[in-house]
């Protein structure tokens, strides 16, 4: 019975040294690997030019309904921001560019603590998620009215 107690008890802390390093350096090799991957892909974006190419999304919602969703425009957005011109970003998705820093300072907070360098991000409240939510559903309201002042330019 007692061989059977000693298999489900967690191993004591020095029982296997060179497993310990490995644990210790596995978030710092996954935050790298994380972010080559998103220089990558803003050099991609860099790369394709200024305007994104003819393979880029088209958003469905879009073509169902001739309706522009809150995320219409985003993808062409980001690639705006990439190139450095926040005005076209602006026009393509104005709700993508305003919410872009707060979900930059998320993301900080979210790699510090996956890090261990930083106490666990706090949840969003629901106070906060049901305002983003309704804000998510006006611009959808607004951009889709004839007097919305930023209309969606041309793809």
């Amino acid at each position: 019975m007692s061989d059977h107690h000693d298999l489900a008890a967690p191993p004591s802390p020095g029982a296997h040294p060179a497993v310990a390093p490995q644990r210790a350096a596995r978030p710092w090799r996954n935050a790298l690997v994380l972010a080559a991957l998103a220089v990558l892909g803003v050099l991609a974006v860099r790369w394709i030019g200024p305007r994104p190419a003819f393979w880029s999304p088209p958003c469905l919602f879009h073509w169902l309904t001739s309706l522009h969703c809150p995320g219409c425009g985003g993808t062409r957005a980001v690639h705006a921001l990439v190139h450095g011109d926040l005005t076209r970003a602006w026009a393509y998705n104005q709700l993508l560019v305003t919410a872009l820093p707060l979900a930059a300072l998320w993301l900080l907070a979210s790699l510090g603590w996956f890090l261990g360098r930083a106490a666990r991000p706090a949840a969003i409240p629901r106070v906060i998620a049901l305002a983003l939510a309704l804000a998510a559903a006006a611009f959808f309201l607004l951009r889709n009215l004839p007097g919305w002042p930023w209309p969606l330019p041309p793809g």
